[in-house]
């Protein structure tokens, strides 16, 4: 009986050990690391060329200040790999790479940065832009000559860079501005550089800030962009407020003794103003809010 309990134990204990040995195997599914999609945006920029931009864009350089100050606003200055010594806002601004002038970038360095885009202007910029095309970098021109393209240009920017929220937020208030204000039927004159005298002409970004803020900009008498000004036709339109650009260093007692201005409305009554900062007037971006606030104050005084 021993020897069959015994013989009967080491049956149990070699099933059991047999048994403990094998697992059951389950087919786990293969892991298919599914790669993300590729989101292409399409849009016209300013030059009305069709671009395709693989989006969101993680490096910038920046060409313009009013394209800087754009992705410092919709909250995309750590994507700035690059800008040009007069992009001096927000303060971070001037802690990045400088690729030179707004007039003479440095193809070199930009090509060197490898951005995934650049932010540029049309006019002085047309023949870098395609210097850099011919370089493989993508270039996007923007450059608004009213507040609702520079409201479109923004939310296009938002787009690029995965800030769409922000940049809705920021072009509607644009946008929106003029409403703030009521019309005054003054008539404003802007004196943007002395010799030749030149103002904002028609279809001028400066033009649709005067008029934002409840002015009849009589700059547009004189042409379209920045014009050069006839003094006898200023003579005639005889405006009711002078504003001035603070970079000109002019005082009232400059504009007044030139030859013939005397005589204007705006002499007589000392309505002649320097703008506190030229920057938030002359460029098409998010501090035009502040910019058209400032203009409504002086042509209000």
């Amino acid at each position: 009986m021993k020897k069959f309990i015994t013989v009967f134990l080491i049956v149990i204990l070699l099933f059991a050990s047999t048994f403990s040995g094998c697992t059951l195997e389950t087919k786990r599914p293969e892991k298919t690391t599914k790669k993300p999609e590729t989101t292409y945006f399409s849009f016209k920029d300013d030059l009305n060329r069709e671009l395709k931009i693989k989006v969101p864009v993680s490096s910038v350089v920046s060409l313009a200040p009013s394209h800087t100050e754009v992705i410092f606003a919709l909250g995309k200055g750590q994507k700035l790999k690059g800008v040009t010594v007069f992009c001096n806002y927000p303060e971070e601004a001037k802690k990045k790479p400088k690729v030179g002038d707004f007039f003479n970038p440095n193809v070199e360095m930009i090509v060197k940065l490898k951005p995934d885009l650049v932010l540029a202007v049309k006019g002085i910029q047309n023949s870098l832009i395609r210097t850099l095309e011919n370089n493989g970098i993508q270039v996007a021109v923007f450059d608004a000559t009213s507040l609702k393209d520079c409201a479109k240009d923004i939310k296009i920017i938002g787009k690029l860079l995965g800030a769409e929220k922000k940049a809705e937020e920021i072009g509607n208030a644009i946008v929106n501005a003029s409403s703030n204000y009521e019309k005054t039927g003054k008539k404003v004159f802007i004196e943007i550089s002395p010799d030749p005298l030149i103002t904002a002409g028609k279809n001028s970004f400066i033009s649709d800030a005067i008029k934002a803020a409840g002015g009849i900009n009589v700059g547009d008498e004189f042409g379209e962009g920045y014009p050069i000004v006839n003094p006898e036709k200023l003579f005639e339109i005889n405006p009711d407020v002078y504003l001035v650009s603070k970079s000109l260093n002019l005082k009232y007692e400059d504009i007044a003794k030139r030859p013939g201005f005397s005589k204007l409305k705006c002499i007589k009554n000392r309505k002649v103003f320097v703008l506190p900062d030229d920057d938030i007037v002359q460029r098409p971006g998010p501090r035009i809010i502040k910019g058209i606030e400032v203009i409504n104050e002086l042509i209000n005084r």
